[in-house]
Protein backbone atom coordinates (compact mmCIF):
# COMPACT_ATOMS: atom_id res chain seq x y z
CA UNK A 1 0.00 0.00 0.00
CA UNK A 2 2.80 2.43 0.89
CA UNK A 3 4.62 1.55 -2.32
CA UNK A 4 1.48 2.29 -4.34
CA UNK A 5 1.09 5.59 -2.50
CA UNK A 6 4.66 6.51 -3.45
CA UNK A 7 4.03 5.55 -7.08
CA UNK A 8 0.87 7.65 -7.10
CA UNK A 9 2.41 10.78 -5.55
CA UNK A 10 5.88 10.47 -7.05
CA UNK A 11 9.11 9.59 -5.30
CA UNK A 12 10.32 13.15 -4.68
CA UNK A 13 6.95 14.51 -3.48
CA UNK A 14 6.48 11.43 -1.30
CA UNK A 15 9.88 11.96 0.34
CA UNK A 16 9.17 15.66 0.90
CA UNK A 17 5.79 14.82 2.40
CA UNK A 18 7.28 12.33 4.86
CA UNK A 19 9.94 14.83 5.88
CA UNK A 20 7.30 17.50 6.50
CA UNK A 21 5.17 15.00 8.43
CA UNK A 22 8.11 14.10 10.70
CA UNK A 23 9.07 17.75 11.26
CA UNK A 24 5.49 18.83 11.95
CA UNK A 25 4.76 16.10 14.49
CA UNK A 26 8.21 15.58 15.98
CA UNK A 27 7.98 14.41 19.62
CA UNK A 28 4.19 14.38 19.30
CA UNK A 29 1.37 12.07 18.23
CA UNK A 30 0.08 11.90 14.68
CA UNK A 31 -2.48 9.97 12.68
CA UNK A 32 -2.73 8.53 9.20
CA UNK A 33 -5.21 11.19 7.96
CA UNK A 34 -2.69 13.88 8.91
CA UNK A 35 -0.09 12.26 6.66
CA UNK A 36 -2.63 12.08 3.83
CA UNK A 37 -3.48 15.76 4.40
CA UNK A 38 0.17 16.71 3.90
CA UNK A 39 0.72 14.49 0.87
CA UNK A 40 -2.56 15.63 -0.70
CA UNK A 41 -1.12 19.12 -1.04
CA UNK A 42 1.79 17.83 -3.10
CA UNK A 43 -0.18 16.08 -5.84
CA UNK A 44 -3.18 16.61 -8.08
CA UNK A 45 -4.44 13.12 -7.16
CA UNK A 46 -7.38 12.80 -4.75
CA UNK A 47 -5.55 11.04 -1.93
CA UNK A 48 -8.44 11.18 0.51
CA UNK A 49 -10.59 9.13 -1.84
CA UNK A 50 -7.63 6.84 -2.52
CA UNK A 51 -7.05 6.35 1.20
CA UNK A 52 -10.71 5.66 1.86
CA UNK A 53 -10.55 2.66 -0.50
CA UNK A 54 -7.08 1.40 0.33
CA UNK A 55 -7.02 1.97 4.10
CA UNK A 56 -10.47 2.52 5.57
CA UNK A 57 -12.52 -0.19 3.88
CA UNK A 58 -12.10 -3.98 3.86
CA UNK A 59 -11.60 -6.36 0.97
CA UNK A 60 -9.38 -6.58 -2.07
CA UNK A 61 -9.98 -6.18 -5.79
CA UNK A 62 -10.39 -9.18 -8.06
CA UNK A 63 -8.94 -9.04 -11.56
CA UNK A 64 -10.16 -10.78 -14.69
CA UNK A 65 -8.40 -10.86 -18.03
CA UNK A 66 -10.02 -11.32 -21.44
CA UNK A 67 -8.54 -11.51 -24.91
CA UNK A 68 -10.41 -9.66 -27.64
CA UNK A 69 -9.14 -9.03 -31.10
CA UNK A 70 -5.64 -10.15 -32.02
CA UNK A 71 -3.07 -8.89 -29.47
CA UNK A 72 -5.67 -6.85 -27.56
CA UNK A 73 -6.18 -7.50 -23.86
CA UNK A 74 -8.83 -6.20 -21.49
CA UNK A 75 -8.14 -6.23 -17.76
CA UNK A 76 -11.14 -5.80 -15.49
CA UNK A 77 -10.87 -4.78 -11.85
CA UNK A 78 -13.90 -5.85 -9.81
CA UNK A 79 -15.03 -5.00 -6.30
CA UNK A 80 -16.12 -8.26 -4.58
CA UNK A 81 -18.40 -6.29 -2.25
CA UNK A 82 -20.14 -4.56 -5.20
CA UNK A 83 -19.42 -1.07 -3.85
CA UNK A 84 -17.89 0.16 -7.10
CA UNK A 85 -14.52 0.75 -5.48
CA UNK A 86 -11.34 0.96 -7.54
CA UNK A 87 -7.96 0.25 -5.97
CA UNK A 88 -5.90 2.55 -8.21
CA UNK A 89 -2.52 0.90 -8.60
CA UNK A 90 0.44 0.28 -10.87
CA UNK A 91 2.03 -3.11 -11.51
CA UNK A 92 3.83 -4.98 -14.27
CA UNK A 93 2.33 -7.44 -16.72
CA UNK A 94 4.69 -9.99 -18.32
CA UNK A 95 4.01 -11.56 -21.70
CA UNK A 96 5.54 -14.86 -22.70
CA UNK A 97 6.75 -14.62 -26.28
CA UNK A 98 8.37 -17.46 -28.18
CA UNK A 99 11.89 -16.50 -27.16
CA UNK A 100 11.50 -14.11 -24.22
CA UNK A 101 9.43 -12.46 -21.50
CA UNK A 102 8.43 -8.80 -21.92
CA UNK A 103 7.29 -6.63 -19.00
CA UNK A 104 4.74 -3.87 -19.44
CA UNK A 105 3.89 -1.33 -16.72
CA UNK A 106 0.14 -1.01 -16.29
CA UNK A 107 -1.91 1.60 -14.45
CA UNK A 108 -5.14 0.02 -13.26
CA UNK A 109 -7.25 2.97 -12.18
CA UNK A 110 -10.56 2.12 -13.86
CA UNK A 111 -12.88 -0.84 -13.86
CA UNK A 112 -11.66 -1.77 -17.35
CA UNK A 113 -8.22 -1.14 -18.82
CA UNK A 114 -7.15 -2.19 -22.30
CA UNK A 115 -3.64 -2.79 -23.53
CA UNK A 116 -2.14 -4.04 -26.75
CA UNK A 117 0.88 -6.22 -27.41
CA UNK A 118 3.10 -5.85 -30.47
CA UNK A 119 4.18 -9.51 -30.80
CA UNK A 120 2.32 -12.82 -30.47
CA UNK A 121 2.48 -14.30 -26.98
CA UNK A 122 1.49 -17.59 -25.38
CA UNK A 123 0.35 -16.41 -21.95
CA UNK A 124 0.25 -13.47 -19.55
CA UNK A 125 1.57 -13.08 -16.00
CA UNK A 126 -0.18 -10.33 -14.09
CA UNK A 127 1.65 -8.51 -11.28
CA UNK A 128 5.00 -9.93 -12.31
CA UNK A 129 6.88 -7.39 -10.15
CA UNK A 130 4.75 -8.01 -7.05
CA UNK A 131 3.67 -4.36 -6.69
CA UNK A 132 -0.03 -5.07 -7.23
CA UNK A 133 -2.71 -5.88 -4.67
CA UNK A 134 -5.65 -8.17 -5.32
CA UNK A 135 -6.62 -11.60 -6.57
CA UNK A 136 -4.95 -12.08 -9.95
CA UNK A 137 -5.90 -14.90 -12.34
CA UNK A 138 -3.07 -17.37 -12.85
CA UNK A 139 -2.57 -20.73 -14.53
CA UNK A 140 -0.48 -23.70 -13.50
CA UNK A 141 1.04 -23.68 -16.99
CA UNK A 142 3.24 -20.79 -15.80
CA UNK A 143 5.28 -23.35 -13.89
CA UNK A 144 6.36 -24.87 -17.20
CA UNK A 145 8.78 -21.96 -17.72
CA UNK A 146 9.82 -21.78 -14.09
CA UNK A 147 13.57 -21.59 -14.73
CA UNK A 148 13.14 -18.64 -17.10
CA UNK A 149 11.24 -16.49 -14.61
CA UNK A 150 12.97 -13.77 -12.63
CA UNK A 151 13.13 -14.28 -8.86
CA UNK A 152 10.43 -11.71 -8.04
CA UNK A 153 8.19 -13.12 -10.78
CA UNK A 154 8.58 -16.57 -9.25
CA UNK A 155 7.45 -15.24 -5.90
CA UNK A 156 4.50 -13.48 -7.51
CA UNK A 157 3.48 -16.67 -9.33
CA UNK A 158 3.56 -18.70 -6.12
CA UNK A 159 1.53 -16.12 -4.21
CA UNK A 160 -1.03 -15.86 -7.02
CA UNK A 161 -1.31 -19.65 -7.25
CA UNK A 162 -1.72 -20.02 -3.48
CA UNK A 163 -4.41 -17.34 -3.26
CA UNK A 164 -6.29 -18.90 -6.17
CA UNK A 165 -5.90 -22.28 -4.49
CA UNK A 166 -7.69 -20.88 -1.45
CA UNK A 167 -10.42 -19.51 -3.69
CA UNK A 168 -10.96 -22.93 -5.29
CA UNK A 169 -9.59 -21.87 -8.68
CA UNK A 170 -6.56 -24.19 -8.56
CA UNK A 171 -6.69 -27.95 -8.03
CA UNK A 172 -4.58 -28.73 -4.91
CA UNK A 173 -3.51 -32.16 -6.12
CA UNK A 174 -2.25 -30.82 -9.44
CA UNK A 175 -0.50 -27.86 -7.81
CA UNK A 176 1.06 -30.19 -5.24
CA UNK A 177 2.48 -32.45 -7.92
CA UNK A 178 3.89 -29.62 -10.04
CA UNK A 179 5.39 -27.87 -7.03
CA UNK A 180 7.00 -31.10 -5.84
CA UNK A 181 8.78 -31.34 -9.18
CA UNK A 182 10.15 -27.79 -9.00
CA UNK A 183 11.33 -27.65 -5.40
CA UNK A 184 14.48 -29.82 -5.66
CA UNK A 185 16.01 -27.51 -8.29
CA UNK A 186 15.09 -24.11 -6.82
CA UNK A 187 18.20 -22.18 -5.82
CA UNK A 188 16.77 -19.08 -4.13
CA UNK A 189 16.16 -19.77 -0.44
CA UNK A 190 13.29 -17.30 -0.09
CA UNK A 191 11.44 -18.89 -3.00
CA UNK A 192 12.33 -22.36 -1.71
CA UNK A 193 10.89 -21.59 1.73
CA UNK A 194 7.74 -20.14 0.16
CA UNK A 195 7.23 -23.19 -2.07
CA UNK A 196 7.86 -25.64 0.77
CA UNK A 197 5.39 -23.73 2.94
CA UNK A 198 2.72 -24.11 0.28
CA UNK A 199 3.55 -27.80 -0.02
CA UNK A 200 3.18 -28.40 3.72
CA UNK A 201 -0.08 -26.42 3.88
CA UNK A 202 -1.62 -28.42 1.04
CA UNK A 203 -0.39 -31.68 2.55
CA UNK A 204 -1.88 -31.09 5.99
CA UNK A 205 -4.88 -28.85 5.27
CA UNK A 206 -6.16 -29.82 1.84
CA UNK A 207 -5.64 -33.60 1.91
CA UNK A 208 -7.36 -36.19 4.07
CA UNK A 209 -5.69 -38.91 6.13
CA UNK A 210 -5.85 -41.46 3.32
CA UNK A 211 -4.12 -39.05 0.93
CA UNK A 212 -1.46 -38.30 3.56
CA UNK A 213 -0.50 -41.94 3.69
CA UNK A 214 -0.59 -42.29 -0.09
CA UNK A 215 1.64 -39.29 -0.73
CA UNK A 216 3.99 -39.72 2.22
CA UNK A 217 6.58 -42.12 0.72
CA UNK A 218 7.11 -40.16 -2.49
CA UNK A 219 7.08 -36.79 -0.73
CA UNK A 220 9.49 -37.96 1.96
CA UNK A 221 11.84 -39.39 -0.67
CA UNK A 222 11.82 -36.14 -2.64
CA UNK A 223 12.59 -34.02 0.43
CA UNK A 224 15.23 -36.40 1.77
CA UNK A 225 17.04 -36.60 -1.56
CA UNK A 226 16.65 -32.85 -1.96
CA UNK A 227 18.38 -32.44 1.39
CA UNK A 228 21.26 -34.73 0.42
CA UNK A 229 21.71 -32.87 -2.87
CA UNK A 230 22.37 -29.56 -1.12
CA UNK A 231 25.93 -28.46 -0.49
CA UNK A 232 25.13 -25.56 1.82
CA UNK A 233 24.24 -26.48 5.39
CA UNK A 234 21.48 -23.86 5.53
CA UNK A 235 19.76 -25.36 2.50
CA UNK A 236 20.08 -28.87 3.92
CA UNK A 237 18.38 -27.61 7.05
CA UNK A 238 15.47 -26.17 5.05
CA UNK A 239 14.80 -29.52 3.37
CA UNK A 240 15.28 -31.44 6.61
CA UNK A 241 12.76 -29.31 8.48
CA UNK A 242 10.14 -29.88 5.78
CA UNK A 243 10.90 -33.59 5.69
CA UNK A 244 10.47 -33.81 9.47
CA UNK A 245 7.18 -31.92 9.22
CA UNK A 246 5.56 -34.33 6.76
CA UNK A 247 7.25 -37.67 7.54
CA UNK A 248 4.69 -40.40 8.26
CA UNK A 249 5.94 -43.67 6.78
CA UNK A 250 7.34 -46.34 9.07
CA UNK A 251 10.71 -46.12 7.33
CA UNK A 252 10.77 -42.35 7.58
CA UNK A 253 9.88 -42.29 11.27
CA UNK A 254 12.55 -44.91 11.96
CA UNK A 255 15.07 -42.68 10.21
CA UNK A 256 13.94 -39.66 12.22
CA UNK A 257 14.24 -41.66 15.46
CA UNK A 258 17.80 -42.70 14.64
CA UNK A 259 18.76 -39.09 13.92
CA UNK A 260 17.17 -38.01 17.17
CA UNK A 261 18.88 -40.67 19.31
CA UNK A 262 22.24 -40.03 17.65
CA UNK A 263 22.70 -43.42 16.04
CA UNK A 264 22.57 -41.87 12.55
CA UNK A 265 24.19 -38.61 11.47
CA UNK A 266 23.60 -36.61 8.29
CA UNK A 267 26.79 -34.97 7.13
CA UNK A 268 26.78 -31.17 7.04
CA UNK A 269 23.37 -30.95 8.77
CA UNK A 270 23.68 -28.66 11.80
CA UNK A 271 21.27 -29.65 14.56
CA UNK A 272 20.86 -27.62 17.75
CA UNK A 273 19.32 -28.59 21.07
CA UNK A 274 16.10 -26.95 19.89
CA UNK A 275 16.13 -29.20 16.82
CA UNK A 276 16.37 -32.34 18.96
CA UNK A 277 13.53 -31.06 21.15
CA UNK A 278 11.46 -30.53 18.01
CA UNK A 279 12.24 -34.02 16.74
CA UNK A 280 11.16 -35.46 20.07
CA UNK A 281 7.83 -33.65 19.74
CA UNK A 282 7.36 -34.88 16.19
CA UNK A 283 8.10 -38.49 17.18
CA UNK A 284 5.74 -38.34 20.17
CA UNK A 285 2.90 -37.10 17.97
CA UNK A 286 3.46 -39.42 15.02
CA UNK A 287 4.34 -42.60 16.93
CA UNK A 288 2.33 -42.59 20.17
CA UNK A 289 3.75 -46.01 21.13
CA UNK A 290 7.12 -44.42 21.93
CA UNK A 291 5.88 -41.02 23.11
CA UNK A 292 6.45 -41.56 26.83
CA UNK A 293 10.01 -42.84 26.42
CA UNK A 294 11.01 -40.19 23.88
CA UNK A 295 9.69 -37.34 26.03
CA UNK A 296 11.37 -38.65 29.18
CA UNK A 297 14.71 -39.17 27.41
CA UNK A 298 14.59 -35.76 25.76
CA UNK A 299 13.84 -34.11 29.08
CA UNK A 300 16.94 -35.74 30.57
CA UNK A 301 19.07 -34.66 27.61
CA UNK A 302 18.21 -30.95 27.70
CA UNK A 303 21.06 -28.92 29.16
CA UNK A 304 19.71 -25.39 28.86
CA UNK A 305 17.59 -24.73 32.00
CA UNK A 306 15.08 -22.48 30.24
CA UNK A 307 14.51 -25.04 27.49
CA UNK A 308 14.14 -27.75 30.12
CA UNK A 309 11.44 -25.77 31.95
CA UNK A 310 9.65 -25.16 28.65
CA UNK A 311 9.73 -28.83 27.71
CA UNK A 312 8.49 -29.83 31.16
CA UNK A 313 5.55 -27.50 30.63
CA UNK A 314 4.57 -28.79 27.18
CA UNK A 315 5.31 -32.48 27.89
CA UNK A 316 1.68 -33.30 28.85
CA UNK A 317 0.51 -32.02 25.44
CA UNK A 318 2.72 -34.69 23.85
CA UNK A 319 1.29 -37.54 25.90
CA UNK A 320 -0.33 -40.45 24.08
CA UNK A 321 -2.85 -40.58 26.93
CA UNK A 322 -5.92 -38.50 26.03
CA UNK A 323 -6.81 -37.98 29.70
CA UNK A 324 -3.38 -36.43 30.34
CA UNK A 325 -3.91 -34.03 27.44
CA UNK A 326 -7.42 -33.24 28.69
CA UNK A 327 -6.09 -32.38 32.13
CA UNK A 328 -3.39 -30.20 30.62
CA UNK A 329 -5.91 -28.28 28.51
CA UNK A 330 -8.11 -27.73 31.57
CA UNK A 331 -5.09 -26.30 33.38
CA UNK A 332 -4.84 -23.56 30.74
CA UNK A 333 -8.10 -22.10 32.02
CA UNK A 334 -6.13 -20.91 35.05
CA UNK A 335 -4.44 -17.60 34.28
CA UNK A 336 -1.23 -18.49 36.11
CA UNK A 337 -0.70 -21.42 33.73
CA UNK A 338 -0.79 -19.05 30.74
CA UNK A 339 1.86 -16.66 31.96
CA UNK A 340 4.61 -17.82 29.61
CA UNK A 341 2.59 -17.40 26.45
CA UNK A 342 5.17 -18.80 24.02
CA UNK A 343 5.11 -22.08 25.96
CA UNK A 344 1.33 -22.16 25.78
CA UNK A 345 1.39 -21.63 22.02
CA UNK A 346 3.91 -24.44 21.60
CA UNK A 347 1.70 -26.79 23.58
CA UNK A 348 -1.40 -25.78 21.60
CA UNK A 349 0.48 -26.61 18.41
CA UNK A 350 0.90 -30.16 19.67
CA UNK A 351 -2.63 -30.48 21.05
CA UNK A 352 -4.12 -29.38 17.73
CA UNK A 353 -1.67 -31.13 15.42
CA UNK A 354 -3.37 -32.25 12.16
CA UNK A 355 -3.05 -35.89 13.22
CA UNK A 356 -4.97 -35.13 16.43
CA UNK A 357 -7.83 -32.98 15.22
CA UNK A 358 -10.45 -35.72 15.70
CA UNK A 359 -9.47 -36.16 19.34
CA UNK A 360 -8.87 -32.47 20.07
CA UNK A 361 -11.87 -30.86 18.40
CA UNK A 362 -13.64 -30.87 21.76
CA UNK A 363 -11.18 -28.16 22.88
CA UNK A 364 -12.46 -25.65 20.31
CA UNK A 365 -15.53 -24.38 22.14
CA UNK A 366 -13.84 -23.90 25.54
CA UNK A 367 -10.94 -22.21 23.74
CA UNK A 368 -13.36 -19.76 22.14
CA UNK A 369 -15.06 -19.19 25.48
CA UNK A 370 -11.69 -18.30 27.06
CA UNK A 371 -10.81 -15.69 24.45
CA UNK A 372 -12.20 -12.60 26.19
CA UNK A 373 -10.51 -13.53 29.44
CA UNK A 374 -7.26 -14.04 27.53
CA UNK A 375 -7.69 -10.59 26.02
CA UNK A 376 -7.88 -9.08 29.51
CA UNK A 377 -5.09 -11.10 31.11
CA UNK A 378 -2.60 -11.62 28.27
CA UNK A 379 -0.32 -9.74 25.91
CA UNK A 380 -1.98 -7.66 23.20
CA UNK A 381 -1.00 -10.22 20.53
CA UNK A 382 -1.87 -13.32 22.53
CA UNK A 383 -5.61 -13.58 21.67
CA UNK A 384 -4.89 -13.75 17.94
CA UNK A 385 -2.07 -16.24 18.43
CA UNK A 386 -4.23 -18.34 20.76
CA UNK A 387 -6.91 -18.54 18.10
CA UNK A 388 -4.44 -19.19 15.30
CA UNK A 389 -2.84 -22.11 17.13
CA UNK A 390 -6.29 -23.46 18.00
CA UNK A 391 -8.23 -23.25 14.75
CA UNK A 392 -5.57 -23.49 12.05
CA UNK A 393 -5.67 -27.23 11.36
CA UNK A 394 -9.41 -27.93 11.39
CA UNK A 395 -11.83 -28.11 8.48
CA UNK A 396 -14.58 -30.57 9.47
CA UNK A 397 -18.25 -29.64 9.27
CA UNK A 398 -18.54 -29.92 13.05
CA UNK A 399 -15.54 -27.64 13.66
CA UNK A 400 -16.95 -25.03 11.30
CA UNK A 401 -20.33 -25.31 13.02
CA UNK A 402 -18.69 -24.80 16.42
CA UNK A 403 -17.14 -21.49 15.35
CA UNK A 404 -20.17 -20.19 13.47
CA UNK A 405 -22.59 -21.15 16.24
CA UNK A 406 -20.36 -19.55 18.87
CA UNK A 407 -20.47 -16.23 17.01
CA UNK A 408 -24.16 -16.49 16.06
CA UNK A 409 -25.14 -16.96 19.70
CA UNK A 410 -23.20 -13.84 20.70
CA UNK A 411 -24.38 -11.01 18.45
CA UNK A 412 -22.89 -8.40 20.80
CA UNK A 413 -19.50 -10.10 21.05
CA UNK A 414 -16.45 -7.81 21.13
CA UNK A 415 -15.93 -6.77 17.51
CA UNK A 416 -12.12 -6.94 17.55
CA UNK A 417 -12.21 -10.42 19.11
CA UNK A 418 -14.74 -11.51 16.51
CA UNK A 419 -12.37 -10.41 13.76
CA UNK A 420 -9.52 -12.39 15.34
CA UNK A 421 -11.71 -15.50 15.39
CA UNK A 422 -12.76 -15.04 11.77
CA UNK A 423 -9.19 -14.40 10.68
CA UNK A 424 -7.97 -17.55 12.42
CA UNK A 425 -10.86 -19.59 11.03
CA UNK A 426 -10.38 -18.38 7.46
CA UNK A 427 -8.45 -21.47 6.32
CA UNK A 428 -10.94 -23.70 8.10
CA UNK A 429 -13.87 -22.15 6.26
CA UNK A 430 -12.14 -22.18 2.88
CA UNK A 431 -10.97 -25.78 3.02
CA UNK A 432 -14.34 -26.93 4.29
CA UNK A 433 -16.11 -25.26 1.36
CA UNK A 434 -13.65 -26.79 -1.11
CA UNK A 435 -14.23 -30.26 0.33
CA UNK A 436 -17.97 -29.81 -0.09
CA UNK A 437 -17.47 -28.81 -3.73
Amino acid sequence: MMRQLELLVGEEAFREGLQEYLRTFAFDNATWPELIEILDQKTEEDLKTWSEVWVNTPGRPEFDISYGDYLNIDLEQKDPLSKNRIWAQTFDVAFRHEDRFDDFELLSDQSMVSLGVSDPFSYTLLNSNGFGYGLFPVELSLLTDWEELEIVAKGSVLINLYENLQEGNIDPTEYFEKLSGLIPTEENQLILNLALGHLRTMYWNFFDEKTHLEKAPELEAMLWQGMLDQEEASRRKIFFNSWESVVLSEQGLDQLYRIWDGSFTVENLPLSENDFIGMAGTLAIKDPTIAEGVVATQLDNIENPDRKRRFEFIAPSLSADQSVRDTFFESLKDEKNRQTESWVLGALGYLHHPLRTAASEKYLLPSLELLQEIQVTGDIFFPGRWMGATLGNYSSDSAVATVRTFLAERPDYNYQMKLKILQSADMMFRVNELKED
